[in-house]
């Protein structure tokens, strides 16, 4: 019900052999959060941009389930859909 500027979640979950998806897992976003341009890299790392720190900025996924800030800093490396 929320505008992508607004309130987003980027989930992430198992997809099954009959199209059906589980252990969904929310990774990003929520209440005063943004996300948009989720990209999975060749090597499995889910790579998406956040307003998380009101700029709007790159992070990761990484193998081990952490996400990262790749580059923290005042500027915008993305814009909501």
């Amino acid at each position: 019900p929320n505008m992508p500027w607004d309130d987003t979640e980027l989930c992430v979950g198992t997809v099954n052999a009959d199209g059906s998806v589980s252990d969904i897992k929310v990774i990003a976003g929520g209440k005063d959060e943004a996300v948009c341009h989720p990209l999975w890299s060749p090597d499995g790392q889910l790579y998406f941009v956040s307003d998380r720190n009101n700029w709007w900025n790159l992070y990761r996924l990484n193998a081990q389930g952490t996400v990262e800030a790749l580059y923290e800093m005042e500027a915008e490396f993305g814009s909501p859909h």
